[in-house]
């Protein structure tokens, strides 16, 4: 870094990054700025910057919390970033990224048995309400209908040739549809998958998820910016800690109390972002264990 920019920048002290972060050198445009967060838009990709109290999303990086001071962007939209030789540069912050730890999740180092699984998703059910019922949810009428018609098709396993039409009209419908920067029904789906591919271990279970990601990835224009772009990495089986510590937790078998926390964690995103997640978790975990009780049964 020049002397010039390490003269006139703030260095906040980088946390963590997450492991889609760039690690090449190239540039970005800030594409959204909020109280203790921004977005950097590389390409396609978001690149999202914020205080370390939150956890992390596949692209992300966490800044450490100044005793009681939430870290706070100084930027404005449209201004240009910088990833160079491990350094990133945007507006006031210089942050050095190259010997941070690295969040990368691996997949589970073992599954438990089905019906491990089946009784803490019939716990989360007990607790949270079955889906698409859910007082904590964003959802409206409509919205629950799609919902009620998007599970019918993913745990039946119809997601198949005769059925594709019926799940690109479902899934054309949830996408986009709700409030926020990350509409109601995105969540959801971002969830589905989370359930769908970190527990999935038949194919018939991978078969569902490339349906449902090539129906999604055709109907991203459908929402915003922010969430085409988390719908995206869903579709590649990237999700955000809170949701990858969750679906991990139930389908190795974690003790109930382990389990809740992890929901909470889920919960605590956005003002309703992570009760939808949870909906969508609900039924990908649904489906992920009614198609290995197929494959037990053949």
């Amino acid at each position: 870094m020049t002397t010039r920019w390490a003269a006139s920048a703030s260095t906040d002290r980088a946390v963590s990054k997450a492991h889609l972060v760039p690690s090449f050198d190239c540039d970005g445009t800030i594409h959204s700025v909020f109280a203790t967060s921004c977005n950097i838009a590389v390409g396609d990709v978001l690149v999202t910057v914020h205080d370390a109290q939150k956890q992390h999303t596949p692209t992300s990086v966490r800044v450490a919390t100044v005793g009681d001071t939430l870290w706070t962007p100084i930027v404005r939209v449209g201004d240009r970033a910088s990833f160079r030789s491990g350094w990133l540069s945007f507006g006031k912050h210089l942050l050095d990224l190259r010997q941070v730890p690295i969040w990368a999740p691996g997949a589970p180092a073992r599954f438990a048995p089905p019906e491990v699984v089946r009784r803490l998703l019939d716990e989360l059910i007990r607790v949270h309400g079955a889906p698409p019922s859910r007082s904590s949810s964003a959802l409206t009428f409509t919205l629950a209908r799609d919902v009620t018609a998007l599970r019918g098709i993913v745990t039946a396993g119809t997601a198949s040739d005769s059925r594709t039409d019926d799940l690109d009209v479902v899934i054309a419908r949830l996408i986009g549809a709700g409030e926020g920067l990350t509409p109601t029904g995105d969540d959801v789906l971002v969830g589905l998958l989370a359930g769908l591919t970190r527990g999935g271990q038949t194919a018939k279970a991978t078969a569902v998820v490339s349906r449902i990601a090539d129906s999604v990835l055709r109907n991203t224009h459908r929402t915003t910016d922010i969430s085409a772009h988390y719908l995206r990495l869903a579709t590649r089986g990237s999700f955000s800690e809170p949701l990858t510590n969750l679906v991990d937790s139930v389908f190795t078998g974690s003790s109930v109390d382990d389990v809740h926390a992890r929901t909470r964690e889920v919960l605590s995103v956005g003002a309703t972002s992570g009760a939808d997640a949870l909906l969508g978790v609900l039924v990908g975990v649904e489906a992920a264990l009614d198609f290995s009780d197929s494959k037990k049964a053949v």
